[in-house]
């Protein structure tokens, strides 16, 4: 198993990313614990993230000694799924076992404990995000989001952190494609827009943005840019899949508020459309290309 670690608020905090296979759960369960328990620190702070493939309904009890601000967080979890199983009683006691709080359906960025698994089997909350009760100090907020991409929702969290020190992080310079076909082309426009030295008595950020500028507006004058894809997307995508992605959302953002079956019917039916569309259009892209590249070799 595996962890990310660092420092957050002043404190160290350890990220810990799972997923329990639901065809070896047990197994994958009692690793998670014994991993846990092997680095579970007192003065440390935790959170555990991921696909448990467990129901827990809006079940667990928290301990009279910790106390919800009951704005941020409530005491009492809500969720869309009403059910509970075996797996979901035992992770809630890996919880209470190790003083972890599952955020899901008790914070104001998930209020109602919204379905994280949405799939043509049926929907529930199995994806959860469980912190050490330091962690509610820095956590700005949680909540399940929205995609189409997978019949899982991504869970997010946002951290309130010190921000570094500013003199000691260097910004980044914008990068600009090179074409050697544009070189003349590019050294002309620079030239032209260097007409005019910068004053020796410019502040040198002052400068600096200003030589930065020139050299940009210098590239985009010479055809430097590189093609932009739609959306920024794949080469191979185009409106028709624009147009199939904004369906699969909106009919994906009606089910998460009417909770109706028809609206999660048609959001799974439109979905698999979507993705059918786009494997057409990967697959008929890349086929486009193998027939070019074949012509080019005939030709020579």
């Amino acid at each position: 198993w595996h962890y990310f670690g660092g420092v957050c608020g002043g404190n160290q905090l350890n990220i810990i990313p799972v997923y329990l296979n639901c065809n070896s759960w047990g197994n994958d369960f009692e690793r998670l614990y014994e991993f846990f328990r092997n680095i579970n620190h007192e003065d440390q702070e935790y959170i555990v993230i991921g696909d448990t493939n467990a129901r827990t309904a809006a079940k667990q009890t928290l301990p009279m000694e910790l106390e919800m601000d009951g704005i941020q967080f409530r005491d009492v979890r809500r969720s869309k799924d009403m059910k509970s199983n075996g797996r979901g009683n035992s992770f809630l006691q890996f919880c209470e076992d190790f003083r972890l709080i599952i955020v899901n359906g008790r914070c104001t960025g998930d209020p109602d404990g919204e379905w994280t698994y949405i799939g043509p089997n049926g929907s529930s909350v199995i994806d959860l995000c469980c912190v050490s009760p330091g962690v509610m100090d820095v956590m700005e907020t949680f909540s399940v989001g929205c995609q189409t991409f997978s019949d899982h929702m991504p869970l997010e969290v946002k951290l309130y952190c010190r921000p570094p020190q500013m003199d000691a992080v260097l910004p980044l310079l914008p990068k600009q494609p090179w074409k050697d076909s544009n070189k003349k082309a590019y050294t002309k426009q620079l030239d032209l827009l260097s007409a005019d030295p910068l004053s020796d008595s410019l502040p040198l950020q002052v400068a600096m943005e200003l030589l930065t500028d020139r050299i940009i507006r210098a590239a985009r004058g010479s055809g430097m840019d590189a093609p932009r894809c739609l959306d920024g997307r794949e080469p191979w995508w185009d409106w028709e899949c624009t147009r199939a992605r904004e369906r699969s959302f909106a009919l994906l953002n009606l089910f998460r508020l009417s909770d109706s079956r028809l609206s999660k019917t048609a959001y799974l039916k439109q979905n698999a459309l979507f993705k059918s569309i786009c494997e057409k259009k990967m697959t008929e892209y890349y086929k486009s290309l193998a027939v070019q590249f074949a012509n080019v070799r005939d030709s020579s």
